[in-house]
Order: structure tokens, then sequence, then C-alpha cells
């Protein structure tokens, strides 16, 4: 019996302690933080800006001003909480005598046949700058591309201003200089 006994109670211990060495479950506490939604920021502009640039033209100095505002008269573009107004752009020449040579406001109407229907939905007219003169012509750098102004998407266009006032718009392959011959070229 005592043999019984010494095997016993070491078994009869560790039976015991088996339950008490099991590693206790702790109830698990998912915390999911509620989603924050959007407030909505209304539609949004990409600025108002005017600049006045001399540029040497036709052997004179011709003042240009550039003055971009937000077109609320048109439907935004974009969608939700991303919407955006567009823009018109207003192009003044003035002559060395201060008399106005030209002065037209642009939109994106004005770029339409050079830009497909889902690009026009999601764009808007960027700016209109002035690069250069040469001979007749005064040309202007333009854009139209996502309102965004972390992004990159625009296409690239250059407006040519003859001496006579007559305006012609090619889309062009960089922003920067004249694409006299590039693309299709229509008198606006």
């Amino acid at each position: 019996m005592k043999k019984f006994f010494y095997v016993f109670i070491p078994i009869f211990a560790i039976t015991l302690a088996l339950p008490g060495c099991q590693k206790k479950q702790e109830p698990q506490v998912i915390v999911v933080h509620k989603p924050k939604s959007e407030k909505p920021r209304g539609i949004q502009s990409t600025g108002n800006y005017s600049q006045t640039m001399d540029m040497p033209w036709i052997g004179k100095k011709y003042k240009v001003e550039t003055s971009r505002k937000a077109d609320k008269s048109v439907n935004p573009v974009g969608e939700g909480n991303h919407r955006y107004y567009n823009n018109t752009i207003r192009i003044r020449v003035i002559r060395p005598d201060n008399t106005v040579f030209f002065d037209r406001t642009f939109t994106k109407a004005d770029f339409q046949p050079y830009l497909d229907e889902a690009y026009l939905k999601r764009s808007v007219l960027l700016g209109i700058v002035p690069t250069e003169a040469q001979g007749d012509y005064l040309f202007l750098a333009a854009s139209v591309g996502a309102p965004d102004a972390l992004s990159d998407d625009f296409v690239p266009f250059t407006v040519k201003l003859s001496r006579m006032g007559d305006v012609s718009i090619t889309r062009s392959s960089t922003i920067d200089e004249p694409s006299e011959g590039e693309g299709d070229e229509d008198g606006v």
C-alpha cells in the first residue's frame, strides 16, 4: 500500500497542479475606431491670380495682363468632396501708348476640340501665360488638366496671337515652347 501511496500522491499532485499551470485566457478586447467621415468641403477653386508681364514685340514693349478667376457659372468638375470650379482666364495685351490691342476671356470650351469627353469632365483650364514673341506673333502657353495642385496631369497648348488680333490654338508637345506646325491648328 505504501507503494500505491507513493505513486498516487505525486499523480494526484500533478493532476491538481495542471489546471493552475495552464495559461489563463484573457478576454480579447478588440478596439475598432469609428471611421471618420470626410467633412464636406464644398466646391474648391484652383486659386485666382493676376500678373502683368512686359513683352518686346514688333519693335515695341507691350504689356500682357493675365488674370484667372473661378468660373461659377458652369458645372464644377470632379465628384464627392473633390469638386472644383472651372476657370476663366482673361488676356489683355496693351500697346505702349496704353491702348488695348487685345482683350479676350478664355474658357475650357476654347480647348474642347482637342480633348476627349472623359478628360473634359475631370479637367479645368489651369493657366495661360505669355512665353515669347517671334515676328508677327505673340505666343502664350496654356494648359488644361487636373485641378489638384499635387497632380502633374495636364495637356499643354500653344495660343498664337497675330499682330492683326487673330488667335489660333494648337495642342503642344511641351508647355513652354511654340508648336508651330504641330497638331491641328484652328482659328478661334
